[in-house]
């Protein structure tokens, strides 16, 4: 296996900008411009090209007149980037070079794509959800005890997310311990932009907790919340019309399990009911990242297919915590409750480095596998929400049907910024800089708001049920529902 492309690439003038401010000013090297040379090229191509050219320059510095190291995987990658930078030599001047894919700059611009890992953002905006999902749950039992629904042994007080059927509040008399379970089935999808990806998602959760009401009307408690989400990249065919030799995404996706440990607390200050919740939670992700790409009819060389998939794993840690202030209002046979709170998200995705699946097709490292560093992820949001709820008497019980809308506001919707390498490229720190690819994540929905409708019902043995859905509305890029079904109860 020669490498032929190096003596060329050692002419070529390279800026040694960082990939962030390549990002921000453009191509700065032959693969940047031809892929800035593509309609609908993204930054994120873009970078990835400058990226994968400066790899390939410092690669072929190592290999004096295209000989091989004898290290597979780095030779494999000089190999993979010496074919993309020849193939933007071709299209920029027609210049002759060795071993170019015969695609046009629309083509070109494809393949970055599937070789700069932006999927890696997804996790943490997975990651998130999951978050949000467990103060979800636990605040769905807070909305319960708030209206008193703790169906003591005193004599039955039920409500569900703030409407009372019998006795009252927090501060009602009363005591002694309650216990909830509730499960969740979610379904989201993401459209695909500049920075990420397009996927959809299911997700399944449960979480259960015990509390206890002290005589003063103070109710303390804790939770375990298990979440589990299953994300599909999805496969879109390529942008050129009629071509099969590269794809805009080749599919993959990654698994993500979560826990969550959380403590709450609710009690009354005057007339508001004021509760507080810390939770800290832990994600592991099982991943997987395809690349899938051919040359075509005007390649020059030996006709080349590469038909990857690279599998990781991580996790993170998130440490939430919020508060909130609600109060109810009673307007004649409907009553009104209004809240306003405040949540904070620390989340950290820890880096790792993906692997080649070989089998007897791929025998050998592909030396596209990257390596990802950590990604961090701050969320400050205020909610400011409103519900409205009856109570329906009937021989058999008490329905309690209500309707709720949430406004949020993201005060931290600035975007992030992931770094990320070729991991079969050996390189001193020294020479770091212009050879990370940095994705650039969208920046967050500053303002949504989330919908929902649900019934409780109460029976005898002072067990209570409920089933709650709940959608997102006006986030740009993102659909999510979520149907929760739960049962709470006192001993």
């Amino acid at each position: 296996m020669k490498f032929p492309l190096a003596g060329l690439i050692g002419v070529v003038a390279l800026s040694q900008a960082s990939p962030l401010t390549a990002q921000q000013a453009g191509p700065t090297n032959e693969l940047g411009q031809a892929v800035f040379a593509a309609q609908n090229d993204t930054p994120l191509q873009v970078t990835a090209g400058n990226a994968i050219q400066n790899t390939c320059v410092d690669l072929a510095g190592e290999r004096p007149n295209g000989t091989p190291t004898g290290d597979v995987a780095e030779d494999n990658l000089s190999l993979r980037c010496t074919e993309m930078v020849s193939t933007a030599f071709g299209l920029l001047d027609s210049r002759t070079a060795p071993n170019t894919l015969g695609y046009s700059n629309e083509q070109l611009a494809e393949a970055m794509q599937q070789l700069s890992g932006e999927e890696q953002v997804s996790k943490g905006r997975l990651a998130t959800e999951s978050s949000n999902g467990q103060f979800a749950n636990i605040g769905m039992r807070l909305d319960a005890i708030r209206a008193g629904a703790r169906a003591t042994a005193g004599g039955l007080s039920v409500a569900m997310n703030g409407m009372p059927v019998s006795g009252g509040n927090a501060g009602d008399d009363g005591g002694g311990w309650g216990w909830f379970l509730n499960g969740a089935l979610g379904t989201g999808d993401r459209d695909a932009t500049k920075g990420e990806d397009e996927y959809e998602y299911d997700s399944y959760g449960a979480t259960l907790g015990f509390d206890y009401m002290y005589e003063s009307g103070f109710v303390a408690g804790v939770a375990l919340g298990y979440s589990d989400y299953e994300v599909d990249f999805e496969s879109t065919k390529s942008f050129v019309t009629g071509s099969d030799l590269t794809s805009t995404q080749s599919g993959g996706g990654f698994d993500v399990d979560g826990y969550a440990l959380s403590l709450y607390g609710i009690g009354d200050v005057g007339p508001v009911s004021v509760d507080a919740l810390l939770s800290y939670g832990q994600n592991d992700y099982d991943n997987e990242r395809a690349i899938r790409y051919r040359s075509g009819a005007g390649a020059s060389g030996t006709p080349i297919t590469v038909d990857r998939m690279l599998t990781g794993s991580t996790e993170s840690e998130s440490l939430t915590i919020g508060v909130n202030a609600s109060k109810v209002f009673e307007l004649g046979g409907v009553d009104l409750a209004l809240s306003g709170g405040l949540s904070y998200l620390d989340l950290t995705v820890d880096g790792y480095t993906e692997k080649d699946r070989l089998d007897a097709n791929n025998p050998t490292p592909s030396g596209l596998a990257l390596r990802y560093e950590d990604q961090d992820v701050d969320s400050l949001q205020s909610a400011i929400g409103a519900q409205l709820s009856k109570v329906f008497s009937t021989g058999g019980g008490v329905i309690l049907p209500y309707a709720k809308v949430e406004w949020r506001h993201e005060f931290e919707n600035d975007s992030d910024a992931v770094r990320t390498r070729y991991a079969a490229y050996n390189v001193g720190q020294d020479k770091a800089d212009n050879t990370d690819l940095v994705i650039i994540t969208d920046e967050p929905d500053e303002d949504y708001f989330e919908v929902g409708i649900g019934v409780s019902a109460v029976f005898a043995q002072n067990i209570q049920a409920f089933i709650d859905y709940t959608t997102t509305v006006d986030l740009e890029d993102v659909s999510a529902e979520l149907i929760t079904i739960g049962i709470r109860g006192s001993f």
